[in-house]
């Protein structure tokens, strides 16, 4: 099914801090949201997300989590060897792979293989951001909405080709749009600067086997054919205008990629994330025993959610205020789950 976003709210955007990642909404009825973007792992982000909590003091809070990776978050242990890493690593590509194909599989490796550099190379904890709003929620009595796509269902869409360039505009968007820009809050606070330079380096250094594997392939292959031929110059053409044509193929690859991620990662995600936010608006306002008492005695009304704390990455949070003020945007229902406080434990 497919659902509209069509909010009874007119929401407008009151407060942007690009330093923070953070921006907050207000609607006409009072209510109120604040949407705190993060670098998944970073202390920096964790701070933020603990100064998000004590200045909104939520009645819900929606996180960027689909039911399997809280659950997920909940056995992870604190500290997890290489070995568990990469045993964790096949574990979800299998997985992927048996539900959505040989793309989900490598798609599974590729983004496990990235939290496993984060958390081995560059000491980031990845997930750690949202262990503070959990433990707020438990310790309070809060709703928590798991807000995300299954992830399965989101790797399964990698290699679609539709939205191409809508999926481009995305990336664009989720960097620099609007609201919030990426590049100004690296370069405002030092330490997000030293964290996303650590992350980076190590990115690098897994990446470069794979960069150079196809200049080895293409070496391989004139070496083979001149001698086959026996034509020096023959290799040297050959060498040339493959290599040409390699590179041409590869550059419209990677944006096809880039295209695809941004649609798949990102666009969809934004939305249903949006429709979760909404959909926290439905629930009843938290409140202690004595207030439920006094409820069933009156009868008044059950009172609703007033105010919601977002928790999503840096590259979701100008899409989701895009589509919460526009109102335009498809995608499918939300699907997103409210957790009990006596399920939280962690």
């Amino acid at each position: 099914s497919v659902t509209k976003i069509s909010s009874k709210k007119a929401l407008s955007v009151t407060k942007i801090s690009s330093k923070k990642l953070r921006i907050e909404l207000r609607g006409t009825d009072g209510s109120s949201i604040v949407i705190q973007g993060v670098v998944h792992g970073s202390s920096v982000s964790i701070r933020d997300v603990s100064d998000a909590i004590e200045y909104l003091k939520p009645d819900a809070i929606v996180l960027e989590l689909c039911v399997s990776r809280w659950r997920s978050l909940k056995q992870r242990k604190n500290k997890t060897s290489i070995q568990e890493e990469i045993e964790a690593i096949a574990s979800a590509s299998r997985s992927a792979s048996l539900r959505g194909g040989s793309v989900a599989g490598l798609t599974a490796a590729t983004v496990g293989t990235l939290f496993a550099i984060a958390r081995q190379g560059a000491g980031l904890e990845p997930g750690k951001e949202f262990h503070l709003p959990l433990m707020h929620a438990k310790a309070q009595g809060k709703h928590v909405i798991l807000g995300d796509k299954e992830f399965i269902t989101t790797i399964s869409s990698v290699g679609n080709k539709d939205h191409f360039i809508q999926g481009l505009q995305a990336l664009a968007y989720g960097t620099s749009g609007n609201y919030i820009s990426l590049p100004k809050a690296m370069f405002f606070d030092h330490e997000r600067r030293f964290e996303f330079a650590k992350l980076s380096i190590l990115v690098a250094i897994a990446a470069a086997p794979i960069a150079v594997l196809p200049n080895y392939l293409l070496t391989t292959l004139s070496t083979m054919t001149t001698t086959a031929s026996g034509s020096i110059l023959q290799q040297v053409s050959w060498t040339f205008n493959e290599s040409f044509l390699f590179d041409l193929l590869f550059g419209f690859a990677s944006i096809f990629l880039l295209a695809n991620l941004g649609q798949v990662f990102l666009m969809r995600r934004d939305i249903v994330l949006a429709n979760s936010i909404l959909d926290a608006f439905e629930l009843p306002l938290p409140q202690t025993d004595r207030n439920k008492r006094r409820e069933k005695q009156d009868q008044r009304p059950t009172p609703r959610v007033k105010t919601v704390l977002v928790i999503v990455g840096a590259l979701h949070v100008n899409g989701i205020v895009n589509h919460l003020i526009t109102t335009s945007s498809s995608e499918s229902s939300s699907g997103s789950r409210t957790i009990p406080s006596s399920s939280i434990t962690r």
